[in-house]
């Protein structure tokens, strides 16, 4: 794609309208499909790794670390992440479950990626970043394809088939199946933590009279991740490594209709529902989620453009927790009503917009909850766009942080001692201040510069507050010597008391050396600070689990006519909280083209070491992994 249609690339996420870059006043970033063909990467998370400022990190064979301008984690909960507007955050723990979003990479169109709040327009949750995955449409995935991968690491077979039932109505269906092994353990010796899943999935579209589209998606899939815990008892050594096996299983269903009403009037309605199932050693949920949205976008006058919409989301769940995690009560629904509006001004034609709006929500959790921001952008020129926001976001409290137990147990003198952390509707929602400013420019037909700072002002943030240790079952002081006493018992509470601030620049350059080489490079520095009205080393932790400096420079050669070669270089700074050490990795990609509609190519990934760290988390009580060095062939036949 040449460099000034790629800047013409329409994106929706922003602002809930078609936009180019050019006209977009946040920090964007596109990972098209020509990106995605020719990355070498197999799941959605290693995508994400091309954007600047986005922190992402494999713990184990089946579990990612992922989040924008810090606070990474197994459990990142302040970024919203979506397929074709559809979340897929759970409101579990916050965050989002990486292994059951393997949805094949052939049917990516493109993927979005908002650094910053986007809870003006999307609500609670797009704190640090919105992700909105775009799956192709029907009528660009006809006839058949198959896509065969071996490897050392991983296997993978998809198969898709698309085709017409009449004039402007299209269909395609999809098999997909997975295999990776197990990674090894840091220690030394296999992690057992291999992942197997399956799914099915199917997509339609209308191109209906009156200026009408509808389209109707879903997926059925099923799973299983192998898992070595870490449980609890109270005689030593007080916790022994347990092989589980976590099942996982669910589907979803999704509707979408938009109509043209006028040249200057567009309307669309979305209705969605999920199952969602998880079968795990600390506990078993099943999840249902049932969402309708309306939107319209219209424009009022010459130099205005609203966007307003509803929302309604209905949560059920049964969460049956062990002696580990327990939810009281242990099934729960929730309700979210929502509106918002978003009004574009056109101060100086071709020069000068301002955009401000807000979304209103009504939750479970906290109540009520409003997200203002406001926006300007201003082009002096055709080859430069400055913006600037000012924005307000909140994360809601997820149900652990309300509604559950969590035991772990450690060694002390003369007893066991037991840590005990509950949740409490005192839990309210964290809330962010962010302050922006962007510069992109065009140098010319070869050159591109994307460019964004940032301060974050954050309040609320998670923390734990303990009490006073006794003894169990005398409830006495400690030491405990009483004749009876078992185990020493320390309460904890979640609450909000941490509050801080991040700061921090993000920088991509697009190069096009010829028609035939394109150079990406990227540059992200991040500086977080928290404060808490507690003294608890935990609490600060976030502040060593996100790289400060991150680096990536990718390459795409066509060498010729059927022949193509990709290296991806980056480097990722070390993560002190957790005594991860930074590393520089290497990726390659050769492909050949061996007929039409027959493509075969070998990947090589992390060709620099053996075998790396990348996170390691105390939550879950996941034993610190190593992500290996890889290589698969793979074959793509389209029929």
């Amino acid at each position: 794609m040449p460099l000034q249609d790629l800047l013409a690339v329409k994106v929706t996420s922003v602002s809930k309208k078609s936009q180019t870059i050019d006209e977009i006043a946040a920090a964007v970033h596109v990972i098209t499909n020509r990106d995605i063909h020719r990355s070498g990467a197999t799941s959605i998370p290693d995508l994400l790794r091309m954007v600047p400022g986005m922190n992402v990190a494999q713990i184990d064979a089946n579990k990612w670390a992922v989040s924008a301008r810090g606070f990474n984690g197994i459990w990142a909960d302040k970024l919203l992440v979506m397929i074709d507007g559809r979340s897929i955050y759970t409101t579990l723990s916050g965050g989002v479950y990486w292994d059951i979003q393997n949805i094949p990479i052939e049917i990516i169109d493109h993927i979005e990626v908002i650094r910053g709040p986007g809870g003006t327009v999307w609500g609670a949750n797009a704190v640090n970043g919105v992700i909105n995955i775009i799956t192709r449409s029907a009528d660009d995935t006809q006839g058949g394809s198959l896509n065969a991968i071996a490897g050392n690491e991983e296997n993978r077979v998809t198969y898709l088939y698309g085709n017409e039932l009449e004039k402007n109505t299209h269909y395609r269906v999809y098999v997909d199946g997975l295999n990776h092994d197990s990674s090894e353990l840091s220690s030394g010796g296999e992690a057992r933590d291999s992942w197997d899943m399956s799914r099915v999935g199917f997509r339609a579209d209308w191109r209906m009279p009156a200026q009408q589209q509808f389209m109707l998606q879903g997926d059925v899939y099923d799973g299983a991740n192998e898992k070595i815990s870490l449980v609890d008892s109270l005689t030593a050594p007080f916790n022994t490594s347990v092989e589980t096996e976590e099942e996982v299983k669910g589907v979803n269903i999704h509707g979408r209709w938009q109509q043209t009403l006028s040249d200057n009037s567009k309307a669309t309605f979305q209705a969605y529902y999920t199952h969602d199932e998880r079968d795990a050693l600390e506990f078993d949920d099943k999840r249902d989620t049932f969402d309708l949205d309306f939107q319209h976008q219209l424009k009022a006058g010459k130099n205005q453009e609203i966007v307003w919409g509803i929302g309604y989301r209905r949560v059920e769940d049964d969460t049956r927790g062990s002696r580990l995690v327990s939810a009281q009560p242990a099934s729960r629904k929730d309700k979210l009503y929502s509106v918002f509006i978003q009004d574009e001004i056109i101060l100086q034609p071709d020069h000068l917009r301002w955009i401000i709006g807000s979304k209103f929500e009504h939750n479970g959790y906290t109540g009520f909850e409003a997200q203002p921001g406001t926006r300007l952008l201003w082009t002096p020129d055709k080859q430069q766009v400055v913006w600037g926001a000012i924005s307000r976001a909140v994360r809601t409290p997820s149900r652990a942080n309300q509604d559950f137990i969590i035991t772990s147990t450690f060694a002390a003198f003369p007893v066991p001692g037991v840590i005990q952390v509950s949740g409490t509707d005192m839990y309210k929602s964290s809330a962010l201040i962010a302050y922006e400013l962007g510069y992109r420019r065009q140098f010319n037909r070869a050159v591109s510069l994307d460019s964004a700072l940032f301060y974050n002002d954050y309040e609320k943030l998670l923390g734990t507050a303990s009490g006073a240790a006794v003894c169990q079952p005398s409830a006495t002081p400690p030491p405990c010597l009483l004749p009876g006493d078992t185990h020493l018992l320390i309460p904890s509470t979640f609450v909000n008391n941490v509050s801080g601030n991040t700061y921090g620049v993000e920088l991509s350059i697009d190069w096009r050396p010829s028609d035939r080489w394109r150079v990406q490079t990227s540059y992200s520095f991040l500086k977080l600070s928290l404060d808490s009205a507690v003294d608890s080393a935990i609490d600060e932790a976030p502040e060593g689990l996100s790289p400060k400096h991150q680096l990536s420079l990718r390459t795409s050669v066509e060498l010729s006519t059927s022949a193509d070669m990709d290296t991806w270089l980056r480097y990722v700074d070390e993560l002190p909280a957790i005594n991860v050490p930074s590393y520089t990795e290497l990726d390659l990609r050769l492909a050949k083209k061996l007929s039409k509609g027959l493509e075969l190519a070998i990947v090589a990934r992390n060709l620099l070491d053996n075998s790396h760290v990348e996170f390691i988390t105390t939550q879950n009580s996941i034993p610190p992994t190593e992500v290996e060095r890889s290589l698969y062939l793979q074959l793509l036949w389209k029929i």
